[in-house]
């Protein structure tokens, strides 16, 4: 399933700078619109993602950071070849190192960032030859073309692309849908550590490890990555899972002592250790 996201900067930004580039206020309106459009039309759902500004009115480094960390670089096996580009930093940073993320509009696969304007990939296939005057970026000549043509364009820039092995594991799982909720991937949490799913629902929270093998590292990882969202967020109800293509008894014996659910893969679907019963939290003592 394909969904748009429109990186936008805040009122903020638009108050402090609006009046001195009006140019770029209209460009901003005329997205907005494309963006509702391409929904009546061909029912492509879009979220515009808001940057906050600093004290100067510019978008918020650390925030805009935040987004890249944790949107862009996991998907960067997906998006170098996509985007045609040598790596996401080329992609979205200047020989500098300014990121420029902001203004950008992405395409969500079944909601991970899958594809981006303001690369070559766009460029070279929408923005008209020679350089438009005055200046259109290539954000609104692809809306442009998504209202023509709907989400088999969306389908065609989003060729298929082979990730790692437990990368290609977790799509499989979420595509299942075994658990209900919001998925998110790669999630990093405030220690510096990375998480390789998160499944949230208004119940509760399902932190996922996952491994081709069930092994001691995916059994010491889920218990440290549970307790370090728990920290961060002390109300949250949370779930432990591992997601693996193939068990070991001992590890599973222990996971479902400690109320990890183990998720094996088979030949007829997803097969969850506690048969989908269990409502106890994991086990922090």
């Amino acid at each position: 399933m394909y969904r748009l996201r429109y990186y936008c900067y805040d009122e903020a930004y638009w108050q402090r700078w609006g009046d001195q580039d009006g140019n770029q206020v209209n460009q901003h309106h005329e997205i907005l619109e494309l963006l509702r459009q391409m929904q009546a039309i061909h029912g492509i759902s879009y979220e515009v993602l808001t940057i906050p500004s600093n004290a100067e009115g510019w978008a918020d480094d650390a925030a805009e950071q935040a987004f890249y960390r944790e949107h862009i670089i996991p998907r960067s096996h997906v998006l170098i070849p996509r985007l045609g580009e040598s790596s996401v930093r080329r992609a979205f940073k200047s020989r500098k190192g300014n990121l420029y993320l902001a203004g950008r509009v992405i395409i969500l696969e079944d909601g991970d960032v899958a594809w981006a304007t303001g690369t070559r990939s766009s460029l070279d296939r929408f923005l008209p030859s020679p350089t438009p005057k005055p200046w259109r970026p290539d954000e609104l000549y692809f809306l442009e073309g998504v209202l023509q043509n709907g989400a088999k364009l969306l389908s065609e820039l989003c060729f298929p692309v082979q990730g790692t092995p437990e990368q290609r594991l977790l799509d499989r799982f979420k595509k299942a849908r075994i658990l209900s909720g919001d998925f998110r991937a790669n999630v990093w949490i405030r220690e510096g550590k990375q998480m390789d799913l998160i499944c949230e629902n208004p119940d509760h929270t399902w932190i996922i490890e996952g491994k081709t093998t069930l092994n001691w590292e995916a059994y010491g990882q889920i218990h440290g990555y549970t307790r370090l969202y728990r920290k961060a967020h002390p109300d949250v109800t949370i779930r432990s899972g591992i997601v693996c293509g193939k068990s070991d008894p001992v590890i599973q014996e222990l996971c479902t002592n400690d109320n990890i659910v183990v998720f094996v893969e088979t030949n007829s679907g997803f097969q969850r250790s506690d048969s989908g019963n269990s409502s106890q939290p994991f086990d922090t003592k």
